[in-house]
């Protein structure tokens, strides 16, 4: 049993240490079976077959308080001790109930979270190594808890398939004795509830003969079959007798095979995890871009969003470096101010007749030089590039091509841009030049934001007509391109699973690891989940019929944002989160509202 101890607790520690939760406690539950070499009896059928009333038959009259057994819960268990219970609350913590505290366990078993009850009996007639189980239906309204019980029957070392005498041929136990018979599971099938046989109207071994011949018809060929009721034990076709003998029968050749037993149950847990995982690949789409790829088609689109969002602010804040890049002040044109600087000094004069005259002229003339050479400077080393930047967000944001063919969008610069720098009185220096040159830089800058307005206007009135449906569309694709890289990254994610299925046995497990998985986690019953308990409905003011009475609707998204908080660190869920911000981020800026008319009544509020 060693060696299929070691491989149980290798494959344990995978589904473990890969937050395969509900795997991972299964794999244990099976590990602590194998541990303790129990043998386990499940019994198994649909809702109301008679499974709990089989369950006290076999144990016998006043062992079990009444209903002992909630079948709320995925699985309950049975076994040998003192009184008391054992409840797992989720897929990795367990509580312990003392007996005076077993009345309240099936209030326990109503949070849904509950996935395991044990239950300890200290007479018990099957022996300290036996463990019986019971399950909720397997028709069960409950599609989590018809889908963990058909999960923990590989636990089993026998299974007694119950079903009561109307529904035996009924489409799904004949699909359940079907699968049983094909994956050679040890396995009998109990008809319950004889008592309402018509003997007049058919011979009961005719009965019994058409089902045999229907079992055979559908390839199902179980260890054997009883017929039995609970109800009239003195019934001349009642094997109730001989189905307790039967128990034990199993329990005995059980306690021969347990090496067997214990193979069948890593290589069933093994190939349902790596079907499930085969199967989830196989499911996901073919994704042929790389995540660098979507990575960067996902920046640009936040980008654009962005531009088309807040045109304004983006526009000048990526047009401010352009200008001032500009190499405007070279040296040539820097002495040309010097020189024009220095004609507008009070001391400044030409000639010695008519002075004033030809002062003003040379001063108009170095003025009209070095402006001409201010918008040639402009012309070759700022407006190309400004004419480009208005190209490429055209082109970049799909705007219509009139937009660029405006006349004003950077006219020639006017003189004043050089001439309201002058500071009266400033004595000619380096320094002086210096500043004035700045002076123009920033007064070039001024002038280029207030010549580009009309420009800006014309692209934001275009937006407001059209910018919603360009923001639903990159919504759109983003939503897409979110999806590929959670695609891609599950894909990832299982193939590595599956790798580390395949080569399980590799893992090396210390002493203490291999007790930690074989050790229940036990936690205080007041660190039980608790039922989310409903708001009271408030009634809603009553109308008059047909009156149209509009009211707003508000939603709260905290849940949302904490789920965002807890997930976004996590690499499976990073781009999800991003997607799932995005979401909240447009619901919250929508208007909901609900009409409310009809007669007076109160309502109820559905979500």
């Amino acid at each position: 049993m060693n060696e299929q101890r070691m491989r149980l607790a290798q494959l344990t520690d995978v589904f473990d240490t890969q937050a395969e939760t509900e795997s991972a406690r299964l794999a244990k539950t099976a590990l602590r079976k194998v541990t303790r070499d129990e043998i386990w009896i499940a019994v198994c059928g649909h809702f109301s077959a008679g499974k709990s009333t089989l369950l006290n038959n076999w144990l016998g009259d006043g062992v079990l308080p009444t209903s002992p057994i909630p079948t709320s819960a995925n699985i309950v268990t049975l076994r040998q001790g003192d009184v008391g219970a054992s409840v797992a609350v989720n897929d990795t913590d367990w509580i312990r109930l003392a007996p005076d505290e077993l009345d309240r366990l099936s209030d326990y078993c109503k949070i849904e979270e509950i996935k395991e009850v044990e239950y300890a009996l200290p007479r018990f007639p099957f022996g300290s190594d036996v463990v019986l189980m019971d399950t909720p239906g397997i028709d069960s309204t409950d599609e989590r808890h018809r889908q963990a019980t058909e999960r923990s029957l590989f636990l089993a070392d026998h299974l007694f398939f119950m079903m009561d005498y109307n529904h035996v041929q009924s489409e799904q136990n004949i699909k359940l004795m079907k699968q049983f018979s094909a994956e050679g599971r040890p396995y009998s099938i109990i008809i319950n509830q004889i008592d309402k046989h018509d003997e007049g109207e058919l011979p009961f071994h005719t009965f019994k003969r058409s089902l045999e011949t229907a079992f055979t018809r559908h390839a199902i060929n179980p260890d054997d079959m009883f017929y039995i009721s609970l109800r009239e034990l003195d019934h001349p076709e009642n094997e109730v007798e001989r189905l307790r003998t039967y128990v034990q029968t199993v329990i005995d050749a059980a306690r021969e095979h347990a090496e067997a037993r214990a193979d069948l149950l890593v290589d069933t847990l093994l190939a349902r995890s790596t079907r499930a995982n085969d199967a989830l690949l196989d499911e996901l789409p073919v994704i042929e871009k790389q995540p660098t790829e979507i990575q960067a088609r996902l920046q640009r689109l936040d980008k654009k969003a962005i531009w088309l969002t807040a045109f304004r602010r983006e526009f000048f804040k990526h047009r401010t470096p352009i200008v001032a890049s500009a190499p405007i002040m070279n040296y040539e044109f820097r002495e040309l101010l010097r020189d024009y600087l220095e004609s507008c000094a009070p001391e400044f004069k030409v000639g010695l007749f008519f002075s004033k005259d030809k002062t003003r002229q040379e001063r108009l003339r170095r003025e009209e030089i070095a402006v001409k050479e201010f918008n040639r400077l402009i012309d070759t080393n700022l407006r190309p590039h400004l004419i480009k930047y208005a190209e490429d967000i055209v082109r970049d944001l799909k705007l219509p091509e009139a937009i660029l063919s405006r006349p004003d969008t950077l006219p020639t610069a006017p003189s004043a841009l050089i001439s309201d720098q002058v500071k009266s009185g400033a004595s000619l220096s380096g320094d002086t030049v210096l500043q004035f040159s700045r002076d123009i830089e920033s007064a070039l800058a001024s002038w280029v934001t207030k010549v580009s307005e009309p420009w800006v206007t014309s692209v934001e009135t275009y937006l407001e007509a059209e910018g919603k449906d360009r923001i639903h569309a990159i919504e759109t694709e983003q939503d897409e391109l979110y999806d590929m890289l959670d695609t891609l990254a599950l894909q990832r994610q299982l193939a590595e699973q599956r790798d580390e299925l395949t080569h399980y046995t590799t893992r090396d497990l210390s002493d203490s690891r291999l007790t930690d998985l074989e050790t229940r986690h036990y936690v205080t019953a007041d660190q039980l989940p608790q039922k989310q308990v409903e708001h009271q409905q408030q009634e809603v003011a009553s109308t008059s019929l047909l009156v149209d009475d509009i009211t707003a609707l508000s939603f709260d998204f905290s849940y949302e944002y904490a789920v965002c908080e807890i997930l976004e660190n996590h690499p499976l869920f990073k781009s999800r989160v991003k997607s799932l911000r995005h979401k909240l981020a447009r619901a919250e800026s929508e208007t909901y509202t609900l009409a409310i008319f009809g007669r007076s009544r109160p309502a109820s509020r559905r979500h």
